[in-house]
């Protein structure tokens, strides 16, 4: 897992997310560097999933290809900075 700064999220990272998802403007918000958060990926250039933790309010935007396992040590790496809210469509 690689957590990248918002200077570093390439057209790739950006593709894994769908713009209709509820409350994509906080998720894109994050990714272009304006609103507070982390990025983090299996790979920047060439990524296969990818999370976005929007931080004013926890909420976690998933893209890409995840397990379980990925999914477990996302939510418990962002635990140490505050809560994480998983939406579910």
């Amino acid at each position: 897992m690689i957590d990248i700064k918002a200077s570093q999220v390439t057209p790739a990272l950006r593709s894994l997310f769908d713009p209709d998802m509820p409350t994509a403007i906080r998720c894109f918000a994050v990714l272009n560097g304006g609103n507070a958060g982390r990025i983090l990926t299996d790979d920047p250039d060439r990524p296969r999933w990818a999370c976005v933790w929007e931080a004013d309010d926890g909420t976690l935007y998933r893209g890409g290809v995840q397990d379980a396992g990925v999914l477990l040590d996302v939510v418990t790496t962002l635990r140490q900075d505050g809560l994480v809210a998983l939406g579910f469509r």
